[in-house]
């Protein structure tokens, strides 16, 4: 059943999609898989602790902490 038969219009992207390898394919999926994950986390830590957003990237005033390891 193709898209047109579901009554749905065709998507402009298929084309580009069909002509890739299924390695190519399968990375583009985890791009995307990645960037919807980040997205969501972000949101999530946005929704949690509106004010903490962005503190990391700030300066504490402390010196780092010391790697023990």
């Amino acid at each position: 059943m193709t898209a047109s038969s579901r009554g749905r219009s065709a998507r402009p992207h298929e084309p580009l999609i069909a002509g890739m390898t299924p390695g190519e394919r399968a990375a583009l999926a985890a791009d995307l898989l990645a960037a919807n994950l980040l997205g969501t986390i972000e949101a999530a830590f946005t929704q949690a602790a509106p004010e903490r957003v962005g503190a990391s990237a700030a300066p504490s005033g402390r010196p780092p902490a010391e790697d023990l390891s």
